[in-house]
């Protein structure tokens, strides 16, 4: 009966062990619609500690941008407003 549980064991830990002794896998380019090759930049959002990976692309909207849309959002919300003002 020990021999038996034993065996299992060793079982089950060979197979646990033997996904960790393969060689990873490389990361294929991520590339868009064009084939161009898609870049990452890491972008920390204003008034927050945690970095976002995003496309570069989408970092054209800047810090002023975003506080200005984050405070047209807030003023709708204390408002009880549904609909959003026309732009500039």
């Amino acid at each position: 009966m020990i021999a038996h549980t034993k065996l299992i064991l060793a079982l089950f830990l060979t197979a646990t062990l033997a996904g960790c002794a393969g060689t990873p896998q490389k990361a294929a380019a991520e590339v868009d619609a064009n084939g161009n090759k898609i870049e990452y930049v890491w972008y920390t959002p204003t008034g927050s500690s945690i970095p976002k990976r995003i496309r570069k692309d989408q970092l054209a909207q800047t810090d002023a941008d975003s506080t200005k849309t984050q405070d047209v959002m807030t003023e709708v919300q204390r408002s009880g407003r549904g609909n959003l003002p026309a732009g500039d």
